[in-house]
């Protein structure tokens, strides 16, 4: 297991402020996917609508003073009010501009018919993760996947939406080949980088054994390299 600890912190809770605040500084300025309204509001506006149905999953590091996460999640639950809007992934994707340009759906058929049928209680979106620069290694991504799995398989929520850029994308099918697919086109810019809408099959049998892999101590699931593109909106 990794030495990393993982709080959760919802909506309400008193660390939820200083959670945004991480997510704005590590996953958003880091990566520069902040946009300049974004750097003007101190926080990802994408998801400022999401704030009530947020949680965060934040690493730190026990041994370092400081209490600056190593890492974080933004996990966005099912809204029975909103319906498929729940999930920013599938809201966006349905209708997408850039520049100016009219807006498109850019889900594929199939899976927009798929969203409008299943127990939309069962999915969640994996909204933004990210290390923070000093912590790019091995055990901070595997240690947050395995608290936010362990709180998907209690709550039955059997998959994520997602949307990776193009390099995390492609590690990913590299990892998991048959537990993610790819629900539409590319989305360009979005939250400052191209990216893929995505379903992450957290019930399948591939995310399974990386879950167990980790428990059982076994290292390179999401190595480093892949943690510098870590960016999932």
């Amino acid at each position: 297991m990794s030495s990393f600890l993982v709080e959760k912190v919802a909506w309400g809770d008193a660390g939820f402020q200083a959670a945004k605040d991480a997510e704005f500084s590590v996953f958003g300025v880091a990566n520069n996917f902040v946009s300049r309204e974004d750097l003007d509001a101190g926080e990802m506006l994408t998801y400022k609508s999401y704030e009530v149905q947020s949680e965060f999953y934040t690493a730190l590091d026990p041994c370092a003073e400081s209490r600056q996460p190593a890492g974080i999640i933004r996990f966005i639950r099912f809204d029975p009010a909103r319906g498929c809007d729940s999930f920013s992934t599938l809201k966006d994707a349905r209708s997408y501009s850039v520049d100016g340009a009219p807006a498109t759906c850019l889900l594929d058929a199939n899976w927009d018919r798929f969203f409008q049928m299943v127990d939309l209680s069962t999915i969640g979106e994996l909204a933004t993760l990210a290390v923070a620069p000093g912590y790019r290694r091995r055990g901070v991504a595997e240690s947050m996947w395995d608290a936010l799995l362990t709180a998907s398989n209690r709550d039955g929520v059997a998959m994520w939406t997602a949307a990776l850029v193009v390099p995390l994308y492609a590690w990913y099918k590299k990892i998991l080949p048959n537990a993610i697919e790819s629900i539409g086109s590319l989305m360009p810019q979005y939250v400052g980088a191209d990216s893929i809408p995505v379903v992450i099959r957290v019930d399948h049998p591939e995310v399974s054994e990386f879950h167990r892999q980790f428990r059982g101590g076994i290292w390179g699931c999401i190595p480093a390299r892949a943690e510098r593109k870590a960016r999932q909106s």
